[in-house]
C-alpha cells in the first residue's frame, strides 16, 4: 500500500510531492518533500500505508527541465533534497506549480505514471 511514481519516459525524471500535515508550524496544513530521481523504467514509493481517498500534489520534470508535469498550486521548491512545510521557502528555490491528485477511495495504493 502507498503512493508511487513511475517513470515511463526515456530519460530520468525528478519528482516532488505534497501531503496533508497538521503538524506544520507555518500555519498551513501541508508539507512538501523531494526530490526522487527516477531513472527510465523506475518506480519510487513516496508514501506508505493506505492512500485511498487522500489528496496529494506533485511536480515533476525531466533531467533537462523538460518535459514538465505541473499545475496551478504554487509553492517554493529548492534544488537540494527537502522535507518542508508548504509555506517554507528559500531564496535559492524556485516557485513551481503542482498538480492536484485525489486518489479514489477504493484504492489501496496509487501510482502516478510519467510518460
Amino acid at each position: 500500500m502507498g503512493l508511487f511514481f513511475r517513470n515511463r519516459t526515456g530519460e530520468s525524471v525528478w519528482v516532488a510531492y505534497a501531503y496533508s500535515s497538521s503538524g506544520c508550524s507555518d500555519g498551513g496544513n501541508w508539507a512538501k518533500k523531494g526530490w526522487w530521481r527516477l531513472a527510465p523504467g523506475a518506480t519510487a514509493k513516496v508514501r506508505s500505508g493506505f492512500v485511498g481517498g487522500s489528496k496529494f500534489f506533485f511536480y515533476a520534470h525531466g533531467e533537462g527541465g523538460s518535459p514538465e508535469w505541473s499545475g496551478p498550486f504554487v509553492t517554493n521548491l529548492p534544488q537540494p533534497a527537502f522535507d518542508w512545510c508548504w509555506n517554507t521557502a528559500s531564496s535559492s528555490g524556485t516557485n513551481r506549480g503542482l498538480q492536484k491528485l485525489i486518489v479514489p477511495t477504493t484504492s489501496l495504493d496509487h501510482t502516478v505514471v510519467f510518460s
